[in-house]
This record gives structure tokens, sequence and C-alpha cells, in this order.
């Protein structure tokens, strides 16, 4: 960025209202570093940086300009500040800063003249007896230029909105309706403020794409751990929640007696579990000693199968060591009586995390071919474990052992897998006849008393079991069992749920067979991060104890609770506007409304019986002693459960910890359960922002509430009793707009087989209900919220300021969806399995019919339209057009592979606002091995208006030319191109054409140069159009990144004798890599290790999102220039070739250029596109830092002897870095094992800044003839 100094004589006071002042991406961090050193100057509401308290101005620039002007009372000067480090992608971003109005300076403001001498002589006269502080701070000032702060984020954002923060946060007026008591609660203020600015991408219209405008940033500034198949603002939230209870428990009061006993009791198991070294001193004798109690185990040879008792084997298993094999028993809310206890029978559990991983077919038939490839190698892994575990404990195992455990667990997961729910409740003598292996009478007895209530005072015991069918089933197997099998495998299941208490070497044989299983990979966790969890388990009322003491206050749970009574009032008002249901519903409705127990924060009896929370954890814990006091714990769980028979539910019981982070709605119980784990920033706090908090945490309330009412909830009275709400008329009049919303649902369904596009409807539509009317009920509140405390909707939130009370509220219900899943089988996994709606859909669906919204920015419509032209989903039924919007066919479309000249984009000197396409891991992606489906229909609401007009679209054989109908169809959504005679480059199916997009605003249009790639998609061979374009279309919608080409939108031209696809990207005037090395030669060193770490980073991107490019090339790398007309940035493009790939993949296909391929795909072997990417970029940097090809590719055969020999620098040997043609040989590597990865690439010390002495130039031998 550019800073220009001048000197002004006057200024207009009402100009510097709001000024908008554009940063360079690139420099942002710069500006705001040198911002922090300096010392911050006050006028009335306007901060300006200054060391010694001089005012400056500003000079009013549009939001394209590049130039910021300032007035200052140092020399005028032009400097162009450039960074001094790398930058990340996440601080490379457009900001626009609001800064207010400058105060009334007497006679103009002071000019900047004379040198720093001069400054010093007139403070010196203006501020005589100041002449101690003034040195101080000329000597701090100097300090501060010659050594600044460290750049980081916390700088960054402390200078950021320090200024606003200070006037919004503090001031009188209305903004104190908006942060209440702001002065003894400055931090949440400026928390809250930060994570709503930081996170939201100001270059995109919200009315375009809301959820990348809300969450753009966030995606950015948010990282996937390795091993994680997702990442959330609830992963976050949970991230933060663990640690800090991690140092809650680390954290002893002055005093051991400061701690309650059940406290101190937490705060020991977890120091218990941290202790290593304890662990490996005691070793595996506990777990030994307790297999002998039970009899021994075959595998160790000290079974002896005359002695066994199945009965008390069984009891143990389930009673003592809380096991669930066989089947699980415990105690749970009965469905009928809905106030009491019952004892519950269900299936077992397995020893694997899911069925799929012993079965040998799946109902599904798009995942049984995966179960059937991956099946064998579940069964190396878990056998595998079983031998591990068996010779660890000292045993011989032989291969009978270990497969009787394997292979009858499996048919326990057949079981498990294939029988139905028939309920029914059934008495001891009942359960003898249907599984006479168990003695029930003596079992029930047995397992009662333990917890400490005699058996006969429960009367006539009966046991709710879930499924008769298993339990015959199970009988059935275990008849046909043999004894030593049945026995191993039950002590095999207690060895299992010891794991996590034993020696380190004990568990990681589990952590590796996990991790095998499920990722491929193995990385443990943490151990303080088992051990919370698992004091989390064994003490929940514990740590929910000190977790509410530290994070929720008593204050905090009004606030929630005033939140809900105005979502009910809420609720109550709108059933005045429903038209489909009768009088007799809407007060059913209303009563079991105000029947729901909402559960927020933390139990009531926390603050009402201490002595209660105290019995929770009445059992002792004995220090050093881990695995007795988990054992202890059990039992005592066991206690707890059995002695719920006894009495009634009490309306304060809760079932999960309040730390947990996970709401819901209980049907039977007619409650919602919001835990104190869940109402944390930034989705709640107290101190925030009414809008802040009703938009997220109240937009969530509503949503469970929503769940009392939908087609599910409607079937139980206010009781819980399984009863219809409503009447029969209205169930009916509902069922017809409920088919409505399913209908309109199907807008964004993701393009895979028909079955599971019903299935996923099916799975999310009671959720997908809830959250539409969740934002428009709590929206309704909030509104109320602000009548009755007279907030202006006008005042927004510090760094927000152009904002309303509104668009803060619908900002915060998006960003609290704000996600990340950069795996696209997983986003399918998740779709089979979650209920929920993928997150960017459970916003902008939502969205789509909230009349609030479209108020608030005004045209909410453009967002819904645009969805539909950007987005890889099927989007149907806008208002204007039903009819022709409800076609679902196959996109018809291929890659077109454009000439050396062919450009997507071509550089221009200028940075325009980037309006960021969101990452891999916002969009929703689909695994690349199924055709892509799309709506050949989508158009906007101009392009519907054009499409019926007879001059828009003309059939091909009209008079009038194909180039005019394209310019004609373009015009129509903003965007002129040049001239059509003159293309930027071709392909054999597409032309790239210089455009300008014309975007309007209150000030007036707004032109950016970009480039429009059109495919005729018509003339693509078949494999082209069903395969290779809609995978590249659907790469370049989700890639991200500020060294990849950006894509602005997509559109489709489609009629009976039409079929083009335009593709709309930045322009990049500097044209590709290959074509300035030609015209200019290679680069010089510095230049080169700039613009190719640029492509090394692009690269580095996309592989560790999954994508491998497959046609790195000179020609796909285009350059932006400077003002001096030298390349400074370089960015990657085409992705005709890309797919996304496994790390560990193998592909076939031949993709790429001769030139640019690796030796193993020119012999035709399978290859790693990963990999081949790497040697890719080696001869970009070898053509980048000698101008010539590394090798001759005339003939083939020679030159994959030559790749595969020794790296030969014969075009600049000993004229280049040694660390370069290291870095080369590194990526050019003919063995795969041996060639690093692009991200180890940006790890060279060439790369990462290192910079070694030059190589000395070969001295010429001089020879005397």
């Amino acid at each position: 960025m550019t800073v220009h100094v001048e000197n002004h004589r006057s200024f207009d006071r009402e100009s510097l209202r709001c000024l908008e002042i554009r940063l360079e991406p690139e420099r942002k961090p710069r500006i705001y570093e040198r911002a922090s050193q300096l010392r911050t100057h006050m006028f009335e509401g306007f901060a300006v940086p200054s060391p010694f308290g001089f005012g400056a101005r500003y000079k009013r620039v549009s939001n394209n300009s590049q130039h910021v002007s300032f007035n200052s009372t140092k020399n005028a000067f032009s400097q162009t500040v450039s960074e001094s480090k790398p930058r990340k992608p996440a601080a490379q971003t457009g900001t626009n800063i609001s800064l207010y109005q400058t105060s009334n300076i007497k006679g103009g403001a002071m000019v900047a003249t004379g040198n720093f001498i001069v400054i010093l002589i007139i403070l010196l006269l203006l501020l005589v007896g100041s002449l101690v502080a003034l040195t101080f701070m000329t000597i701090r000032y100097k300090k501060v230029l010659e050594k600044g702060p460290k750049i980081t984020k916390e700088v960054v954002n402390k200078v950021r909105y320090k200024t606003i923060i200070d006037e919004t946060c503090e001031n009188k007026g209305n903004a104190q309706h908006i942060f209440k008591g702001l002065k003894s609660h400055y931090a949440d203020c400026i928390r809250t403020a930060n994570h709503i600015v930081s996170n939201i991408d100001a270059t995109v219209d919200p009315c375009e794409d809301f959820y990348e405008y809300a969450c753009g940033e966030w995606f950015e500034n948010n990282r996937i751990s390795a091993g994680d198949y997702k990442y959330s603002v609830w992963t976050k939230i949970e991230q933060a929640n663990e640690k800090l209870l991690h140092e809650l428990l680390i954290q002893p009061g002055p005093e051991p007696e400061d701690d309650i006993a059940m406290v101190r009791k937490a705060k020991q198991l977890y120091e218990d579990c941290r202790q290593e070294n304890e662990l490996t001193r005691i070793g595996l004798d506990p777990l030994i000693l307790d297999l002998m109690a039970l009899g021994g185990w075959q595998p160790l040879g000290n079974w002896d199968r005359n002695r066994w008792d199945f009965q008390k084997l069984l009891l143990e298993v389930i009673g003592h060591h809380s096991s669930s094999a066989l089947f699980l028993i415990t105690t749970m809310r009965d469905p009928i009586l809905t106030d009491q206890y019952s004892l519950v029978i269900q299936p077992g559990g397995l020893t694997l995390p899911g069925l799929n991983f012993y079965l040998q077919s799946h109902s599904d038939s798009g995942y049984s071919q995966r179960t059937d490839r991956g099946l064998d190698q579940y069964t190396i892994a878990y056998r595998k474990a079983v031998d591990s575990v068996i010779k660890l404990l000292g045993g011989e195992a032989g291969q009978n052992a270990v497969d009787q455990i394997v292979f009858f667990e499996r048919e326990l997961a057949n079981l498990t897998a294939r029988v139905p729910y028939d309920t029914e409740r059934l008495s001891a003598e009942k359960l003898n006849g249907i599984l006479p292996v168990v003695d029930w009478p003596w079992f029930m007895k047995e397992l009662v008393e333990l917890g400490g209530i005699s058996y006969e005072s429960l009367g006539e015991l009966k046991v709710l079991v879930s499924s008769v069918t298993y339990l015959k089933k199970l009988s059935i197997l275990i008849s046909e069992t043999p004894v030593e099998t049945l026995h191993n495998y039950l002590i095999w299941r207690i060895v299992v749920s010891k794991t996590p208490y034993l020696t380190m070497d004990f568990r990681h044989i589990f952590d590796k067979t996990s991790y095998a299983i499920m990722r491929g990979n193995f990385t443990p966790n943490p151990r303080w991060k088992t051990c919370v969890n698992e004091v989390v388990g064994h003490f929940p009322h514990s740590i929910g104890y000190m977790f509410n003491e530290k994070t929720f206050p008593k204050n905090a749970k009004d606030n929630v609770k005033s939140i809900i009574q105005m979502l009910k009032d809420s609720f109550i008002e709108n059933l005045k506007n429903i038209t489909w249901m009768d009088s007799v519903s809407k007060n059913s409705t209303i009563d079991k409304l105000n029947a729901i127990n909402f559960k927020i924060g933390y139990p009531d009896f926390y603050d009402e019986n201490p002595d209660r929370l105290a019995s929770l954890v009445d059992f002792d814990i004995i220090p050093g002693d881990y695995y007795t006091n988990i054992r202890r714990s059990n039992e005592h769980r066991v206690m707890l459960n059995m002695r719920r028979l006894q009495s009634p539910i009490a309306k304060d019981d809760w079932e999960s910890s309040p730390y947990t982070r996970d709401a819901y709605y209980a049907v039977r119980a007619n409650e919602v359960i919001f835990p104190a784990g869940v109402l944390q920033p930034p989705l709640y706090s107290h101190n925030s922002p009414s809008a802040v908090n009703f938009g997220a945490v109240g937009s969530l309330l509503a949503h469970e509430i929503f769940h009392a009412f939908d087609s599910y909830g409607a079937g139980f009275d206010a009781d819980g009793n399984s009863k219809n709400l409503w009447t029969d008329n209205t169930t009916k009049n509902f069922q017809a707009d409920y088919n409505c919303v399913k209908a309109s649902y199907q807008d964004y369904l993701l393009d895979t087989e028909q079955s599971f596009e019903n299935q996923v409807l099916s799975t999310t539509l009671f959720e997908n209900l809830a959250d539409m009317g969740g934002v428009h009920i709590s929206k309704m509140a909030f509104d109320e919220y602000k009548r009755i405390n007279e907030i202006k909707n006008e005042i927004g939130l510090p760094g927000l300021n152009q904002t309303t009370q509104d668009q803060v509220f619908f900002i915060s219900f998006g960003q609290a969806w704000c996600s990340k899943m950069p795996y696209p089988t997983y986003l399918e996994l998740q779709m089979r399995q979650d209920p929920h709606a993928q997150e960017r859909f459970r916003v902008v669906s939502s969205l789509k019919h909230a009349t609030d919204f479209s108020k608030a920015f005004k045209n909410g419509f453009q967002m819904v339209i645009f969805m539909a032209k950007v987005l890889p989903v099927s989007f149907a039924k806008p208002p204007m057009d039903k009819g022709s919007w409800n076609k679902r066919v196959r996109y018809q479309g291929g890659p077109s592979r454009p000439s050396s000249n062919s450009t997507p984009g071509t550089s221009s000197s200028s940075d325009q606002p980037r309006r960021r396409v969101p990452p891999t891991s916002a969009r929703p992606l689909i695994p690349a091995e199924r055709p892509r489906q799309w709506a050949s229909s989508i158009r906007s609401e101009a392009e519907s208006a054009a499409s019926s007009n007879s001059d828009t679209l003309i059939p091909r054989n009209t008079p009038l030319s194909k180039a005019a109908q394209v310019r004609k169809f373009l015009e129509a959504r903003d965007i002129i191109i040049e001239n059509t005679r003159k293309s930027l480059g071709e392909g054999s199916f597409s032309k790239v054409y210089k455009a300008v997009r014309i975007k309007k605003n209150e000030t007036g249009d707004v032109r950016t140069p970009v480039a429009v790639k059109i495919i005729d998609r018509g003339n693509l061979a078949e494999n082209m159009r069903e395969h290779f374009l809609p995978r590249e279309l659907e790469i370049i919608r989700a890639v991200r990144h500020t060294n990849i080409c950006r894509l602005h939108f997509i559109m489709n031209m489609t009629d009976k004798n039409t079929d083009k696809i335009f593709i709309v990207s930045d322009l990049y005037g500097g044209g590709d890599l290959l074509d300035y090395i030609m015209a200019k030669g290679k680069f010089s060193e510095p230049r080169c290790r700039k613009l190719f770490k640029d492509i090394t980073k692009a690269v580095a991107y996309l592989h560790k999102n999954g994508i491998a490019h497959r046609d790195l090339k000179g020609e796909n790398v285009l350059l932006r220039f400077n003002e001096k007309e030298k390349p400074d940035k370089a960015v990657i493009t085409d992705f005709g070739f890309a797919r996304r790939v496994d790390p560990d993949s193998r592909s076939t296909t031949f993709c790429g250029s001769t030139a640019y391929v690796p030796p193993e795909i020119l012999e035709n072997t399978p290859y790693q596109p990963f990999i081949s990417d790497c040697w890719s970029l080696g001869v970009i940097l070898y053509i980048m830092i000698c101008a010539f090809m590394p090798y001759d590719t005339k003939d083939t055969r020679k030159m994959i002897k030559n790749q595969r020999g020794k790296m030969n620098f014969y075009h600049m040997h000993g004229q280049i870095l040694p660390v370069i043609e290291n870095l080369i040989s590194r990526l050019m590597h003919p063995d795969i094992k041996t060639r690093i990865t692009a991200e180890k690439a940006l790890e060279a010390p060439w790369l990462a800044g290192v910079r070694p002495p030059r190589a000395k130039r070969p001295r010429m031998e001089i020879i005397n003839l």
C-alpha cells in the first residue's frame, strides 16, 4: 500500500464522516503494526496515530482506491510499505475501517512543515513546563520505531477496534441499551465486537451470499487439526471448555480445604490419571487380579471350565464393571409412565465404533461395496489388537481364542443390525421364557440390591425390553456357542473396558486399532484431554459445579430465562397468525408450551440443595490408585441407577452434565435442556448485546421449542404421553404445509442418487422446520425487546457502525453455524447419519423465506438467487416462474483444455476488493467418483425476465450471430465483454474474453475488470461433459486461496439450440508465467522466490484439502504486475484435470503436459497425484530460475532415462544458489518416497527465508598454448 503524506491548508468537516479506507490485503498487518507502535491521539470519537499528540487529516478516497493520503506534522513523503514477513492467508484480507469525524481544530489543520528538530522547538514553545514528559515520549517514540511489537492477531485487533469500541462501549445514550454496564464488562464488549467483525468477509455482499458474508473470514482464521473431519463454532466452544476445565482441575485452592469434597475428588482422579509413571509402576496387576477373581481367562491358561458360573459372571460384567456385553440393562424414563424410571434392556454395545465394521453387507447399496472392500482390513486390525492384548498380559494367543472373540462379536453385530424394535414390558418369569440361559428372578434381585434397596419393596418389577426379537435371537446364539467362546468374549469385554486406566503400551494397542480403522493414521490425543474426558464421565456434577462457578453465574441463568419468556410470548403471538390451526389445537399448543420444563445452565439443586449434590459422588477416592477409583465410580453409578427405581422423577433431575456441549428437546419429558457448556462465547454471554444473544442463542432455544410441535412432537401431550396434541383437521392441514416445506428443501439437495436425496429429506426435515421457525420466533422476540427497551435499530456494534441491530441479529445467527468439513466422504456420511442439514444450508434455507431478513438487508431475495447460480446444488422455484425451475436434469458439460495462451483470468495492476468464494470446508462436497448433477435452468431474476424476450436467447440458426447472443446474455447480468472478436486465449471448446462486471451501489456503478471463460458444452465429448467439467466446476467453487484465481460466479445459457457455460473470474493482465519468461527471460532470485512461494502455497492448500491439480505448468500460472510493471503475485488456474483424491490413492489417467509430468506418468504406471504435482512444481521452478526446460521432450524414452538419472543443472550450473538446486532436486526426485511434498517445500531454507551465501562462480582455467 502506498501512503502519500501531503500538505493541506483546509478541510471540509462534513467530508470526514465515515470515510472508507481500503487497505490492500497484503499490507494490512504492517499498517496495523505501525499504528500499534504510535501513541493514539483522541479527538471526538476519532483515533489518529500520532507520537506527539498532533492530528492528522484523511483525504477521502473511493472504495476501489489503493492510496490513502495523510496530512501530518512530518515532512511530506511517499512511502511504500512492504511486508517484512510472509503473511498467512488469514491476514491477507481487505478491510473497511470507518473513521469518525475529527474535532474542529481552529484555523484548520496544522501544516506539516519543517524537520523533526523544528517540531521539537514548536513543542517546547507550546508545552512549557512539559519538557520531562516530552523527552520521555520522544525516547519512547524512537525505541518503538527501532523495534516494534511482534505482529499478532491480538495486536491487530486491538488497533483495529480500540477507538470505536472506546466510544461505543463507554458513551452514554442509546449505546447503553446495547451494552449494559459496559465499564465493568469492557472485555466482553471487546470480545463480542472482535468476534463478529473479524469473522465477517466485508468484501462479500450479504444480499448475494449471506453465509459467506457472515463466515468468510472465519474460514480463513480457523484450521482443522490433523485427523479431524470437521471444525465448527461448536467445536471451538468445546475445545475452549475443555481447556478451561483442564486449568480448573490442575489449579488447587489456596488450601486443600478450600475445595468442597466433590471438587477435591474430581481433582484427585485427574491427578491420578496424569501420573504416567505411577501407572507404569503399578502395571497390569490390578487387571490380572480382577481376571483371577472372575475365574481366569483361557488364553492366559488360568481358567477352570468346571468352576465356571455364567450367572455370576454376567452379574459381575454388568453390575460391577458397567459393561454392556450381550445386552445393556439400565434405568431410563418410562415412555408411558413419564414421571418415573423403569428398568430397561437394550441390545448391547460392541468393541469397534460402528456396525459397518462388522457386517458383511450393508443395507445401503452406496456403502456395501466400501464395507465389503474394507471388511478384511477391519477384521485383521481387530484380530491384531486381541492378539497383542493377550500377549501383553502374558498369555499365548492362539489363533483359536482370537477368532472366537472376533467372530462371535460379528454374530452379535448381525443380530443388532437386523432386529426390529418390538418393545414389551415383561416380568422376570416371562423373561425366563425368552432368554432362559439367564435366571432372571435371581439376576434382577441381585442387580437391584446393588443399589442398597430391597427388591421386594419395588413390588412386581417389570422390565421394559426394547427388542424382544433381539433377546430371542440372542438366546439361540448363546445356546449354539461353546462355553469357552462365551467366557472368552465376556472377559474380553471387561479387558476392553479397563483399557483407559492401564499402562501406556496397553492403551496404545486400542488407540492404534481405532485410528487405523477410522482414519488410517495414528495420532493419539494428549493425555490431559483423555483425563479430562474421564473425569467428566465419572464426576459429571463435580465438573458441572466447577464449570458453572467459573463461566455461568446465576444472573446469566436469569438472563437466559428472560429470553425464553420473550420467546414463549412471541410464539403465542405468532399463533394468532396461523390459519391452518383451529382454536382447540391452539389452546392445547399453548398449554404444552407453558408446560415445557426449561433446564438452563445447571440443575437448580446446585444452589438450593448442596447435600444432594454431594450425594452424587458419595464414594471414596484413594490417591494413587487410579484403577480402583474408576471401579468404585462404576459401582456407585450402578447404585444410583438402581435407586432411581424407588422414587418419582424430580423436575430438576439432569441426565447430562452441565458441562456438556449439547442442547436438545426431550419429547417424553417435555423439557428443553440447554447446558452451560453451550451458553458460552461466541454463542452467548450475559454481557453481550441483545442482538447477538437473540440471534444466536435465541434462535437455538426457539429451535428446540419448535421440536415440541413438529410431526413427531405433536404426537405427545404436555405430560409427554403418547397422545395427539391437535385435532384431525389441524393435523391434516399441517401435513399439507409440511409437504410444501419438504418440496422447498429439494432446492438444496446434493447431487446424488434420488433414493439418497429422499433419505436426506426425510432425515433432516424436522430439523429444517425447527431452524426456520426458530429464527422467525427469535426475531419477533428481539423486536419486542427493542420496543420495550427503546433501542434504536440504527445503532450498530463496534466495527460494524454501518450495520443495524437487525443485521447484527442475522449475522449472529449465521455465525453460530460457521463450519469447515474438508473431506467429501465425511459430508456424505454426515448426511446419511445426522438429522441436521449441513451448516451452510441451515443458514441459507432458514433465511430463504424470512421476510425480516429481506427487510434488514433491503434485498434479501437477491441472496437466494445468487445461491442458485453459485452453489453446487439444485435450486428450484423462486416466486417468479415456478414451472421452468422445477426441471432437474443432468448437467451437460466437460472441461475445456485451453491452449498455452488460454487464460481463465488475466492480471490487472489494481487489486479490486475480493469477494471470497467459500473454501472447500464450507462448501458441500461430493465424492469425485459420483458424477454431479446440476440444474440446467438455473438463472437469476434478470435471466428469467430475459428468457421471455425473443431478442435474448436466440436459436443458433437465426441471423443474429452467436457473439451477439452471448453479448446480450451477459449484458443482462451486468457483464460487458469489451471485444467479442478478440479473446485472451482459446481452447478446443472454450474462449476467454476480457470483460467488466458492473455492480450498482448507492454511490454509483462500480466497474470491476473480470475474465469470462465461455465453454460450449454442446460440442464436448461425453466423457468431458459427464465427468471432467462437473468435477472442475465443483472444485473452482470450493477452493479459496489468495494464490488461486478467484471465481466470481458461474452462469448457464441453455435452450434447445444453445448450451454454454460462463465462468467469470478475476482478471490478471500480466499474462501467464511461460509467456513472461519467453518475453523477459528468467526471474531474479528474490522475485523468483516470492512468486514460487505463491505457487507452492496454493498447491499445498489444494493438497491439504484433498485436491490434486494434475496439470501444473507455466501456462496455468497467472501473474499480477505492480506499478513498476514487475510481477509481484502469482496465482494458479485451470482445474480441468483436477480432482479430489485420497492421499494414498493411485491414478492411471494421463494428465498434464509432457514437459511437466514425472517419469511414472510417462511410463504409464499408477501414480500418486499429489506427488506428481510436486514434480511439476520442480519443473516450474527450474524454468523460472533458468529460463530453460529441464528436459528435451522430443524423445520420450530418452527423457524418462534422464529423469531417472541425477538432476543436471547444465543450463545454469554454478550460477544459482545451492539451496535452489537442492530444492529442485528434492521436488524432482525420481523416487516418489523421497520426493518432498508442497508443504515440505515451503519449509525449505530458501522459501522459509534463510539466506545462505551466494554460490561462487567457477573460475575459468587459463591454458597457455
